[in-house]
């Protein structure tokens, strides 16, 4: 027989649990994932410094630069022009306020479904 702290328990204790709370715990197990997957694609590999390399060489990655020189960096890199000067366009707001929304009302929706089975529950 298992004592109370042993994991062949724990399984067994969490074998008949309630279904949305397995699924809330699965949800926002997979968040986490999803979040640390995000930042290790986002971060690129020169941002993180590497403790083995000199300062010089450190410093290196990142060239000096001032405002004043954003003309001449531009036309080295072959971008024409002062870049958008354009607001953002109306259908990309509105996306997002429909993103949004949907974001909001799915929330609520999942929460007053679990409200109610809690109720029901218990």
């Amino acid at each position: 027989m298992p004592d109370e702290h042993s994991p062949v328990q724990h399984i067994e204790i969490t074998k008949g649990g309630d279904m949305s709370q397995k699924i809330q715990l699965l949800c926002s197990s997979i968040g986490i994932v999803a979040a640390i997957a995000g930042a290790v694609v986002v971060l690129p590999q020169a941002a993180v410094a590497d403790k083995d390399q000199p300062l010089d060489q450190r410093k290196a990655v990142y060239a000096p630069w001032s405002p004043d020189q954003m003309a001449q960096r531009r036309t080295e890199q072959g971008l024409i022009g002062p870049g958008t000067t354009r607001p953002v366009p109306g259908i990309a707001l509105i996306l997002v306020a429909l993103l949004l929304g949907i974001v909001l009302v799915f929330g609520r929706w999942v929460f007053a479904r679990t409200a109610q089975q809690n109720l029901a529950a218990g």
